[in-house]
């Protein structure tokens, strides 16, 4: 995940919230899954601080103005709020915090795949290999300048962005389907009360398609 907790300024530990106001999307948000991430960290439950459901964007107004203590940021976001507001300090990072998390994925109906699996397997195909492509040191530059052009952000943030990314290893170069992260993530979104039950994990992953690609394009480590 490339998100971290940050804490307003004041707040060094997770333990520093209990009572206090933190951003939220509301249960079932990412960011309500997150800040809980960020709190089970230090031993605190959601119950021990005082979410307030906001807007992603409104994150970081509510901070500068004192309304929150702590809140989630994807990590471009999080530089930006780090030169911002002076004393602010990343709590924890998600990925170190989460390990085995099941970040995202691809996702496609059913009937749809049955009919186009040609399509299905060129797009992860083009997925798999630009993965491969940014994380190869030679192409750093073209990746930070495609992403400056895209994002329209500044660019010590995309470059903070990239190598974040780099160092927790967070792109996926193969799959990203471990049985044991799928599983982990749905048991919290059930602990959470963000789903019913927890799906076997056959009802959420048909690795058909993207095994086709791997056995074209081979594994890499």
């Amino acid at each position: 995940m490339d998100t971290v907790c940050i804490g307003a300024p004041g707040i060094t530990s997770p333990t520093d919230l209990i009572g206090k106001a933190v951003g939220s999307t509301g249960t079932g948000g990412f960011a309500y899954t997150q800040l809980n991430s960020c709190l089970s960290s230090a031993g605190v439950s959601v119950d021990q601080v005082k979410p307030i459901n906001m807007k992603r964007s409104q994150f970081v107004g509510a901070m500068t103005q004192g309304a929150i203590k702590a809140a989630v940021f994807h990590v471009d976001d999080a530089y930006t709020v780090l030169h911002a507001i002076p004393g602010t300090t990343i709590l924890n990072n998600e990925y170190a915090t989460q390990p085995l998390w099941w970040y995202g994925a691809v996702s496609v109906l059913d009937r749809y795949a049955k009919i186009h699996p040609y399509l299905i397997t060129r797009f992860l195909t083009a997925m798999v290999l630009t993965d491969r492509w940014m994380v190869d040191p030679k192409n750093k530059a073209k990746v930070l300048a495609y992403g400056v052009k895209f994002t329209q952000e500044d660019p010590a943030a995309v470059a903070a962005a990239y190598d974040f990314i780099i160092k927790g290893k967070l792109w996926e170069l193969n799959d990203g389907m471990p049985a044991e992260s799928v599983n982990f993530t749905a048991a919290e979104m059930a602990r959470l009360g963000e789903i019913d039950k927890v799906p076997a994990y056959t009802k959420v992953v048909d690795a058909t398609y993207i095994n086709t690609v791997l056995k074209k394009l081979g594994r890499v480590k």
